[in-house]
């Protein structure tokens, strides 16, 4: 019988077993059946199946595989997946090799560990880039990197914890949804725990501290509003609050699963100090589409699928008259500032919060081209130290565009070209729903985003 460690995927339906207790299967689903309130009208033909009915691949009875695993996801999750979210679960083992099909860790991974990939990630068959969604191939990749990584380390970045939407979403929330953040945690956790090939991972994520750095990973626009009102030192104390409160959802920490938050700063200077050496050091001023540049691989994504992105991002980026006006302001605004921050009772020092703002103005002289070169950037290095170090790329932060996903592979290729072992690294993004609605399917599941 397959036991899995249970890590609650719901919402508000979560089941009686406590956080990462082992539970076989059978008994999981017959839980679920007794705990919750209605068991939706789809399920009803499959609730008598057991594991021992089950062929692991689906190749037989497929009918009943794909009930087999429906009662898996919700009572993980709480949600029902439509059947052809189901079958992406056959795909995947389908598109694994050989080897895997015929292992002894078959039952582990197809009713242990797929039930949480196919809760926590969307996957299109085609192979072609699908925003919102991950190549089934992709999957299977990660998959068979599992099976040959003693233990693995989970990587993932995040973005500011701004509001949701009108007036809130030029500042950053309170506080973090803990109900939201929980739930992506305990996707990685789950996965790392019910690994068939390995009973240690580590989880790393990295957020903007109160450093610097801090405007680095918000829009202008909203850093503005602090800086205008003069409240700098208070956006620097929410930072620092979110960081805190990220590093207090593990509750039931283990040996096994060791989860850290860590500051985003060394990773960001690490893509300042390559433009600055690839491109020099005025690379800020430089527009890429009119220079000898234009050929570099990472200019061409960052010319070909950022830059038209970057229009959220303007005018800050594109009309030289807006950061003028500023500029003209500049010392007025640092002065607000300062004083503001004086007279709090806060731990934030006057002069890290002119040096934030001194470090907003320098980085928004840049040219259009060249903050769409940083962000692409940034998804380069991503790729090229996740190929070297080995380790595994969860994206949890806001969006999933064309541009990241083709830099963060050029960065896996450009590593891979300086060794021998290609590890074959995906970078696979968890699902996200705007609407984040209250839906018992599971395509209204939202997992990426979390701190809204």
């Amino acid at each position: 019988m397959t036991t899995l460690k249970y890590y609650d995927l719901s919402i508000d339906t979560p089941l009686s077993f406590p956080t990462g207790k082992p539970v076989e299967v059978d008994e999981l689903i017959q839980c679920a059946l007794l705990e919750r309130q209605s068991v939706p009208e789809e399920l009803l033909p499959w609730c008598r199946l057991r594991e021992k009915d089950i062929d692991p691949l689906g190749l037989r009875k497929t009918s009943k595989w794909e009930g087999y695993m429906s009662l898996i996801i919700w009572s993980l999750s709480g949600r029902l997946p439509l059947r052809a979210e189901v079958l992406r679960g056959r795909q995947v083992l389908m598109a694994l090799p050989k080897i895997l099909k015929r292992d002894e860790t078959l039952s582990q991974l197809a009713f242990g560990l797929l039930p949480y990939l196919l809760i926590g990630f969307k996957s299109h068959l085609e192979n072609r880039f699908q925003a919102d969604s991950n190549r089934v191939a992709d999957i299977a990749k990660f998959l068979g990197r599992l099976a040959v990584t003693k233990s693995p380390e989970f990587e993932s970045f995040l973005c500011a914890h701004r509001g949701k939407g009108g007036s809130e979403k030029f500042y950053l929330v309170n506080d973090v949804h803990q109900q939201q953040a929980t739930l992506a945690l305990h996707l990685v956790k789950a996965i790392g725990a019910n690994n068939p090939w390995s009973d240690r991972a580590a989880i790393r994520w990295f957020q903007q501290g109160t450093t610097e750095l801090a405007h680095l990973n918000m829009f202008p626009e909203l850093f503005m509003r602090y800086v205008e009102s003069g409240a700098v030192a208070e956006l620097l104390l929410l930072l620092k609050r979110h960081v805190s409160q990220l590093r207090q959802l593990d509750t039931v920490p283990t040996r096994e699963i060791l989860f850290a938050v860590e500051d985003l700063d060394p990773r960001s200077y690490a893509v300042l100090d390559f433009l600055s050496q690839h491109y020099g050091s005025q690379w800020r001023q430089i527009d890429y589409q009119s220079s000898h540049f234009r050929h570099d691989q990472v200019v061409q994504i960052a010319l070909e699928d950022t830059l038209p992105l970057m229009k959220r991002q303007m005018p800050f980026y594109s009309t030289p008259e807006k950061y003028h006006k500023y500029l003209k302001q500049k010392s007025v605004l640092i002065a607000r500032n300062s004083v503001a921050a004086s007279r709090t009772n806060s731990s934030i020092q006057t002069d890290l919060v002119e040096a934030v703002i001194e470090r907003f103005y320098e980085m928004q002289s840049m040219h259009p081209t060249a903050k769409a070169l940083y962000e692409t950037a940034f998804y380069y290095l991503w790729g090229l130290h996740a190929e070297q170090s080995g380790s595994f790329a969860i994206g949890l932060d806001r969006d999933h565009d064309r541009f990241q996903s083709r830099a963060w592979t050029l960065g896996v290729q450009s590593a891979a070209s300086w060794s021998t072992g290609h590890k074959q690294n995906v970078l696979i993004y968890a699902r996200r729903n705007a609407d984040k609605s209250k839906s018992v399917h599971l395509r209204d599941l939202s997992i990426r985003q979390f701190w809204r």
